[in-house]
C-alpha cells in the first residue's frame, strides 16, 4: 500500500468516524426535544441530578466523566 492510498483510507475512516458523532448527536437532540415535550417530572429530576453530578466541584468535570465509565462497565468487563 502506498502512502497516498493509506492517507485516502486513513481519510475516509475519519470521515466516518465524524459523520456517526454528527448522526448520533443530531439523534440526541432530537430525542431530547420529544422528552422535553412532556411534562414529566421524574424526568426532570432524574436530568437535574446527572447535571448537578458532572458539574464543576472538587473533582473536574473530565474527572468525573471517566469515573462514571468506570463505574458503568459490567462486571465481567471489569478486573
Amino acid at each position: 500500500m502506498t502512502k497516498s492510498q493509506f492517507l485516502y483510507i486513513l481519510s475516509l475512516k475519519t470521515y466516518t468516524i465524524n459523520n456517526l458523532v454528527k448522526e448520533f448527536n443530531d439523534y440526541r437532540t432530537r430525542m431530547n426535544d420529544v422528552i422535553l415535550r412532556y411534562d414529566n417530572l421524574v424526568i426532570k429530576r432524574l436530568w437535574n441530578l446527572d447535571t448537578n453530578t458532572y458539574a464543576e466541584g472538587d473533582l473536574d468535570v473530565k474527572t468525573k466523566e471517566l469515573l462514571g465509565l468506570v463505574v458503568r462497565q459490567p462486571a465481567d468487563v471489569t478486573m
